[in-house]
């Protein structure tokens, strides 16, 4: 009966394991650094550690429940219903998002983390990229959080404790953040567990998350004085 649930924590907390690994990984960062020089390895660091999330996050786990209990991804709430409903919600919650990530783009400590991509050159090209690698890995994450692990919990333990589980799990992925975003975690795991539950599907979340991701990357480079908007709309 629990066999699904088992596996979908054990994989989700290996996975996380993973990303770590390539995330703290010096080997890679002195390989990036000496081919490509710092400001373009740290560019190609980011993509590298986005794509890897796509791969552990989304491809893998999706793949491996599919292989190992026979069930199609509509069953981890990747069905096509209640649309509308989701796009209520997340632009609901995209009303409270927004001037959050506004306040914070405008603060200096905010700029040593974000952009996660530390260049001053953002080119229209570099920003399309980055946004794109950006929903891409949300919907890996979110369809592996929200998805595999929220519903395979629903479905053996009921509603609440498929909640906490999903917090402490979310929570725990944002170990190399630091406390603040792991503080804030709590707040923005229940919203999504509430979403995806009343909903059905991932899509409220993964919406809201993609806003969330998105409008903070943005206001950081706008606010952030050593990264010109000008830039963004240059060709070269």
């Amino acid at each position: 009966m629990y066999q699904e649930t088992v596996f979908s924590i054990v994989l989700s907390l290996l996975a996380y394991v993973f990303f770590l690994v390539i995330f703290y990984s010096n080997h890679i960062s002195r390989t990036l650094s000496r081919k490509l020089g710092k400001e373009k390895s740290n560019i190609y660091r980011v993509l590298l550690q986005r794509g890897t999330g796509i791969l552990v996050y989304g491809i893998i786990p999706a793949f491996l429940v599919s292989l190992a209990f026979s069930k199609k991804l509509s069953a981890y709430g990747l069905a096509l219903k209640n649309l509308t409903e989701s796009l209520c919600w997340a632009l609901g919650l995209s009303l409270v998002i927004i001037p959050i990530s506004l306040l914070t783009g405008k603060n200096p400590a905010n700029h040593k983390k974000y952009p996660e991509i530390q260049t001053a050159d953002w080119t229209a090209g570099l920003l399309v990229t980055s946004s794109l690698s950006w929903i891409l890995y949300l919907f890996a994450y979110e369809l592996l959080l929200r998805g595999i692990l929220f519903f395979s919990c629903l479905r053996s333990f009921g509603l609440w404790p498929a909640v906490w589980i999903n917090i402490s799990i979310y929570t725990v992925f944002h170990l190399h953040k630091g406390w603040k975003e792991m503080a804030g975690s709590v707040f923005l795991g229940f919203a999504f567990c509430f979403l995806t539950y009343k909903t059905g599907t991932i899509w409220a979340s993964l919406f809201g998350h993609i806003v969330l991701a998105l409008s903070n990357e943005w206001a950081s480079i706008y606010f952030n004085p050593r990264m010109k908007t000008k830039h963004i709309w240059k060709t070269k």
